[in-house]
């Protein structure tokens, strides 16, 4: 009897072991999904036809408003200053161009509100960031929410820390990159320059220590800064710096490249990161009339890995003037590019929905047309 009694409960610690075992295993969050970094990639790439066209909407180019953004499946529009309560300075729209709703954001004791930048978050709520001149003759940096009947819902001051830039991951994190205030000795106070906010907890996560960029980063003739996201992974490219760094937000992971200017030294007219981690921009020679423009991708060099340069994505780049090449970058629906158009009989504002394929070749894509 007494052998019996051992024997049931022998069985009876092995089944609460692997219940045990189980619970463990299953309440474990899984392990974040990355992204691929950006990679020197062998493969020639083209452009596809386009999927769908659209003629934007001229709501979407109204005067006093910033060109839009495209944003997890919208366009927002802002007007850069504001200077009265109650003034509309954030539209949102569709896909199609069709106006879906308008806010007036505003900061309280503000006597101007200057609108930085403005995307969707994962919530179908605006996410917007800014600056707010107070009546006391102090400055406000916030990042704040717009719901969807147009109400701000939620306003983060992030003082000392303003972001220029704003992108929304996959899974819907909010990150914001930026610089430091000044001190009162003229430097830039210590903090981190890529900043990752929740609308209800405030700063969870931030990156780029300020002492890693050179001075004037947002300064130049050309402010090219641009922030994409993707699931685990978030590219900063900042002209001015000649700096990119390409971060691992799941493991802290941060690469930074210098951006070889040797081929090319084009202007960067728009910034898109896709699913994949793949980076394109459209570039334009802007020293000659006929100069060179399209899409092009970015890509590691070889070596050492310290460079990166804008590569040519074939059919997609020639000369100005000719029909057909990319004028502008928006962003990524999906696995579609969506992007500007040359000398479309529709007009320039026509934006393409395309896709970029891969095709084996010998060697690069020729930057030069």
């Amino acid at each position: 009897m007494k052998r019996k009694s051992w024997s049931i409960y022998f069985k009876i610690m092995i089944v609460c072991c692997l219940l045990l075992t189980k619970i463990s295993v299953f309440g474990q969050e899984p392990p974040a999904r990355v992204a691929a970094p950006l990679t020197s990639k062998s493969e020639e790439q083209l452009i596809s036809a386009p999927e769908k066209s659209l003629v934007v909407d001229s709501a979407l180019f109204a005067p006093g408003s910033f060109v839009p953004t495209w944003s997890r499946g919208y366009w927002l529009t802002r007007v850069p200053e504001s200077n009265t309560q109650g003034t509309i300075n954030l539209r949102v729209f569709d896909a199609k161009g069709v106006q879906i709703r308008q806010a007036s954001v505003w900061v309280p004791g503000a006597s101007s509100v200057y609108l930085l930048a403005a995307v969707m978050g994962a919530d179908d709520q605006a996410i917007v960031t800014g600056t707010a001149l107070k009546d006391d003759g102090t400055r406000a940096y916030f990042i704040a929410s717009v719901d969807a009947t147009g109400e701000l819902t939620n306003l983060i001051q992030t003082n000392p820390f303003l972001a220029h830039s704003l992108c929304v991951s996959s899974e819907g994190k909010i990150w914001g990159f930026g610089q430091m205030e000044r001190g009162p000795d003229g430097a830039d106070v210590a903090g981190d320059l890529l900043r990752q906010y929740d609308m209800h907890r405030g700063l969870t996560a931030s990156f780029i220590s300020a002492s890693s960029r050179v001075a004037a980063s947002y300064g130049g003739p050309r402010r090219e800064v641009f922030v994409g996201c993707t699931e685990g992974r978030v590219v900063v490219y900042s002209g001015p710096a000649n700096t990119v760094w390409d971060v691992n937000t799941a493991n802290g992971q941060v690469q930074q490249y210098k951006i070889d200017r040797s081929v090319n030294n084009f202007a960067v007219h728009g910034f898109a990161m896709g699913e994949k981690g793949d980076v394109y921009g459209a570039l334009a020679d802007l020293r000659t009339k006929d100069g060179v423009q399209g899409l092009f991708r970015l890509s590691v060099l070889g070596g050492d890995g310290s460079l990166v340069r804008w590569v040519a994505v074939s059919g997609a780049v020639g000369r100005a003037g000719q029909a057909g090449l990319v004028s502008r970058v928006w962003g990524f629906d999906g696995p579609y590019l969506v992007h500007g158009i040359t000398g479309a009989a529709l007009g320039s504002s026509e934006v393409q929905w395309s896709k970029v394929q891969e095709k084996v070749t010998s060697g690069p894509a020729d930057l030069h047309p």
